[in-house]
């Protein structure tokens, strides 16, 4: 099956780390809604760097992320 024709249940993510770190939750996060809701491939590009960073901004971290992709696929769809 060919990756533009997943339908809503379905999505497919690839994650290219240029170095390891944990962020790439954010990214592979990010493509899986927005794909999923598109039925297309998308590129999401996504780099975070907090020095001592704390469990608490972790989670509020993700929390915005989660935010933002929502308005996001809200204001693609009201755009197509």
């Amino acid at each position: 099956m060919d990756i533009c024709e997943l339908t809503k249940e379905e999505s497919r993510t690839k994650v290219n780390l240029l170095a390891y770190n944990k962020y790439d939750v954010i990214a592979q996060r990010a493509s899986y809604l927005i794909s999923r809701s598109t039925k297309k491939p998308v590129c999401v590009i996504a780099g975070v760097h907090l020095d001592n960073i704390t469990s608490a901004e972790i989670d509020k971290l993700l929390e915005n992320t989660e935010i933002a992709v929502e308005d996001f696929i809200s204001s693609s769809a009201e755009n197509s």
